[in-house]
């Protein structure tokens, strides 16, 4: 998340409620520092914090101002400790936020095929984001493993279908050019001249860049291909081909 954050986005986003004080009234300082941070922390991504190195410093600052706590109570806690499971379990409920079911999975997979992958979104990007629609639907999000496995196979999913729908689009001439052109060869339409600089401008390389653009014109590709991914996509495709 934001790691800097500005005094309206602390005010907006770390700010308790009563609803949220009247939670940790009865509990030591240290407890109500530990609780109120992970309340919060869960409000805004999703997700519960795994040490205090994913809190800003700031929120840390901000909370231990309104429940009268020393921050440094934080430094040592132990966020796998059964009592912090008691506790996350409590937020869980005060916030409803429930179990995610098979086919509540299935529709966050779907969600991240057809909306996310398109993006060209990082592993991690797609897991943030799948924590905070998660939070949206007031579910609980897969344990971080889980959840890193199943963007995965929504990625491979997105590409098995996308590169499929590609296939099933090309005309056989526009393959038989395409395979043509990986071979080794001299021509212009090979894969290797095609990737390659035009060159300085000068009649001879206008001539070549005609060519290349000649073929490429004659695969008859449809437009949708080149628009069914970003450049950040696109780029991460070309990478794998490079290697």
């Amino acid at each position: 998340m934001d790691r800097g954050l500005s005094a309206e986005n602390l005010s907006r986003g770390w700010s308790l409620s009563f609803d949220d004080v009247s939670l940790i009234e009865g509990m030591d300082a240290r407890s109500r520092l530990v609780f109120a941070a992970q309340l919060k922390y869960y409000q805004q991504t999703g997700q519960f914090p795994e040490s205090i190195d994913d809190l800003p410093n700031e929120a840390i600052c901000y909370l231990g101002q309104q429940v009268d706590a020393d921050v440094s109570h934080l430094s040592d806690y132990d966020y796998t400790s059964r009592t912090n499971r008691r506790n996350r379990q409590q937020i869980l409920r005060y916030l409803e936020v429930r179990r995610m079911s098979a086919v509540d999975r299935q529709e966050l997979i779907q969600w991240l095929t057809s909306e996310v992958c398109p993006s060209g979104e990082t592993v991690e990007g797609m897991m943030e984001r799948s924590c905070l629609w998660c939070w949206d639907k007031k579910l609980q999000s897969p344990p971080s493993g889980e959840l890193a496995r199943l963007t995965r196979s929504a990625r491979r999913t997105f590409e098995v279908q996308l590169f499929e729908r590609i296939s099933n689009s090309l005309l056989p001439s526009s393959i038989r050019r395409m395979e043509t052109s990986l071979s080794p060869s001299t021509t212009e339409s090979g894969f290797d001249s095609l990737t390659s600089d035009p060159g300085s401008p000068c009649l001879e390389n206008v001539l070549v860049s005609v060519e290349r653009l000649t073929f490429i014109r004659d695969l008859q590709l449809p437009a949708w291909i080149m628009e069914c991914g970003n450049t950040t996509l696109l780029s991460e495709f070309r990478r794998r081909v490079g290697h």
